[in-house]
């Protein structure tokens, strides 16, 4: 399902969009479905404005187009499936991976994503620490 179209900004050439963001992204390997579509693409980084997935087939979304976007996050986290409008603000793709980056339009604070950021917070200060 298609959503509202804002206004056209140019898609991110590169990763240098991370040196811009307000809030580091957590790693992460969390299913999705994209408009009730699921496939063998998976969420490899998220904070609470944006995420990144990955897959190694195509995956049929368009740039500054958005979309309904199920996170399915790992049962360990204790949070179930929730449910985001997500603008795409970049593709990439070679012969053997697709990448695509996302901001989250609405909800801006949904409670399933933000008890699922801090736990993937917690798992990295324990990384970190040991």
């Amino acid at each position: 399902m298609l959503f509202w179209k804002k206004k056209k900004t140019p898609p991110v050439e590169s990763f240098a969009g991370a040196e811009k963001r307000r809030a580091a992204r957590y790693t992460t390997i969390a299913g999705i479905r994209i408009n009730g579509m699921e496939g063998d693409a998976v969420v490899r980084d998220i904070n609470k404005g944006g995420f990144r997935i990955a897959s190694r087939t195509f995956v049929a979304i368009n740039p500054q187009e958005q979309y309904a976007m199920q996170i399915i996050p790992d049962t360990a986290s204790g949070v179930g499936p929730f449910e985001l409008h997500v603008e795409v603000r970049w593709i990439r793709h070679t012969e053997s991976l697709f990448a695509a980056g996302f901001v989250i339009v609405s909800p801006p604070m949904n409670e399933s994503l933000q008890r699922y950021v801090n736990y993937l917070k917690k798992l990295d200060r324990r990384k970190q620490a040991g």
